[in-house]
């Protein structure tokens, strides 16, 4: 939940890559995250890109999250299993995901986590302007 957990997530998947594959250029960590804004939850995302050099960060758009869903994640359970229960569908986690779902796949999971990686890169393409 929150910003700071999704960003050390997505941080410690890129640094695991690190660890795996210690001579590649780049390593990118995914994490999903939820926030709780105004009573209602958000579902949101953060990729971490990672060099020798230089760590960038960008996080996906956000959207909120319907009240059926958001009733079955404060039970405690997922958010892709909470979509399968109330969308009656199976393993849509790693389909379109909740994005997808809710608008009709004009912006896909796949979409919102090629927006926020290619914000991760800003410092990377900007390499004067970040330290």
């Amino acid at each position: 939940m929150g910003n700071e957990q999704t960003i050390k997530g997505s941080l410690n998947r890129a640094n695991n890559a690190y660890k795996k594959y210690p001579g590649a250029d780049y390593y990118v960590g995914l994490e999903g995250g939820l926030e709780e804004l105004d009573g209602s939850l958000y579902a949101f995302g953060w990729v971490s890109v990672k060099s020798k050099k230089m760590i960038g960060k960008g996080r996906s758009p956000s959207n909120a999250l319907p009240e059926a869903v958001t009733k079955l994640i404060k039970k405690g359970i997922e958010l892709g299993k909470a979509d399968d229960i109330v969308f009656g569908r199976k393993n849509s986690k790693v389909s379109n995901g909740t994005i997808g779902i809710l608008t009709h796949d004009l912006i896909t999971r796949t979409d919102a986590f090629t927006l926020a990686t290619i914000l991760a890169l800003i410092p990377f393409v900007n390499p004067k302007l970040y330290k």
